[in-house]
Order: structure tokens, then sequence, then C-alpha cells
């Protein structure tokens, strides 16, 4: 790696730079050394979107009068969530409260388990704002991605996160503020078809290596040809071309998804794929 490359952050960089256990930090802090390290406001969205509306609605569940301690929340997240994400999530929480020495089945613990999530998100919301520099750019403009989480109460964070909550779930209006459709219809129109030829010609497309590509491409095709409309949730799933065509072409892409290994080619995008966190932790030990 030269001292010279900018480092641009996919998303599950970013979130694992933030969040991974103490050794894939640590793998990538020694990746990155002290170089500045950028993001879109397209990748802040995903990381929004992804964890912190997560965190905020456990926050909601705990907050229920029905609810009576934080053991009865938890039980209740994992009856109704069963994705490995989700479970991460159950998981950060359980940690947080253990450091803070709270009994999950006191009743009295419940509102100092609901001041200590809401602290906790906002010092993550300031640790993205800090850590990261926004490149500037939102071709796409997304509205989604133009929603701020303010905080005008310290103490009590409920009306903050219902406020947040509450204009990034409005995906109707979002979807009729953004401008996806130009921005894969007309402006990068050539590369996305570039994009399908590619996956037309892989010789496994089902292999964990290109199943990701596969799928975006397929969701492009179905938009081209005019079968399928633009949503907040196709653009969830075509998230990695986005940020492929929307990456600054004087920047290493840092992923560690195998579907930037086709899309970056594609659009001569300078890119690295590390390694998954479980790879890491295994080469640690």
């Amino acid at each position: 790696m030269n001292d010279s490359d900018k480092h641009f952050l996919d998303t599950s960089v970013a979130r694992s730079f933030l969040l991974g256990s103490n050794n894939y930090r640590k793998y990538f802090k020694e990746q990155f050394g002290s170089d500045r390290l950028y993001v879109s406001a397209y990748v802040l969205m995903e990381f929004k979107r992804s964890y912190l509306c997560q965190i905020i609605n456990f926050y909601f569940l705990l907050d229920m009068p029905s609810v009576h301690t934080i053991s009865d929340a938890i039980q209740a997240w994992s009856n109704r969530f069963k994705t490995s994400e989700l479970k991460a999530v159950l998981q950060l929480v359980s940690q947080l409260f253990a450091m803070r020495t709270l009994d999950l089945n006191n009743i009295k613990h419940k509102e100092i388990a609901l001041r200590a999530i809401g602290q906790y998100v906002k010092r993550l919301e300031i640790k993205t704002r800090r850590g990261f520099i926004n490149i500037g750019k939102n071709e796409i403009q997304c509205a989604r991605a133009k929603v701020t989480l303010k905080f005008q109460n310290q103490m009590d964070f409920t009306e903050d996160f219902r406020a947040f909550l509450y204009d990034i779930n409005e995906i109707e209006v979002c979807r009729e503020n953004c401008s996806v459709n130009d921005f894969i219809l007309i402006r990068h129109k050539a590369p996305v078809e570039s994009f399908i030829k590619h996956s037309e010609v892989l010789c496994s497309p089902k292999s964990n290596e290109n199943n990701g590509f596969v799928n975006i491409t397929e969701k492009l095709d179905s938009v081209l040809r005019g079968k399928a409309a633009f949503s907040c949730k196709l653009c969830e799933a075509i998230g990695d071309a986005v940020i492929a065509l929307e990456a600054p072409r004087d920047m290493r892409l840092e992923h560690t998804d195998y579907s930037f290994d086709h899309l970056c080619p594609v659009v001569g995008q300078p890119h690295y794929r590390h390694p998954s966190e479980r790879a890491v932790i295994k080469e640690s030990k």
C-alpha cells in the first residue's frame, strides 16, 4: 500500500472499522495507519439504515410499557429476528448492559438501559462524523442519505429517535425525491450494461465469489428492461453497484464483498478486498 493511497470505504469496511471485534479493528487500523478515511453520503445512509436503525428499534421495543425488564426485551427481540446481523445487534446491546452491570431482570434498571442505548447511539453517530471524511458526493440524490439524527434532549432520546425513524422510513417520499432513475438509466447506463454483460459470461454464477454480483446485475437488468421499478428496497439490493459507480476514481475502494471484484474493474475503480472478520480472527490465533 502506497502512502499516497486515499481510502474510500465501502459500508462493510466502515462498519467493521467502527464495530468489528478487537482483532478486526486492529487489522484495519494497521492497514490504514493514520491515513484519512473517506465515505460517501450513500455509504453513511447504508450504515444508518442497516445498523443504527436496528439499535433504535430495540430501544423502542425496550421502551414499550408491556416490556418490563431488559430480559423481556432481549427475549422478544430474539424471537422476532433470526438473521445473524440482528443477532449481532442483540449481542452488542447485551455487552453494553453488561459493562454497566445492569440486572437484566430488574424493572428499575430499564430506564438506565434506555439511557445507555441512547448515549451509545449518540457516541456512534459522532464517531461516524469525526472518523470519516464525507466526499460530499450524493450523485444519486438519495433522500434517505439526507436524513440526520439530531439530539435535542440529552437525557431522553425518545422523541429524537422517533423523528429520525419516521423520516428515514418514509420510503415512498424518499423515493420521490431521489434521482436513481437518472443515475442508473442515463448517466451510468453504459457501465450498468457492461455489468450485466460481464455477469452473463461468468463460469460459476452461483459460487460465493460471484453470487452477490449476479444478484445485483439481475436486478439492474430487470430495471433496464422495464420489468421492475426503482424503490428503496431495490436500491438496497443494488447498493454495491451504486457505491462502485459513485466512488472517486483517485481513491482506492476498500471492501470485503466479492461483488466489487467484478464491479470495480468494469468502471476502472482501484479497489482492494480485505479478508473477512472470521479469516482475520482465525489468522491471529
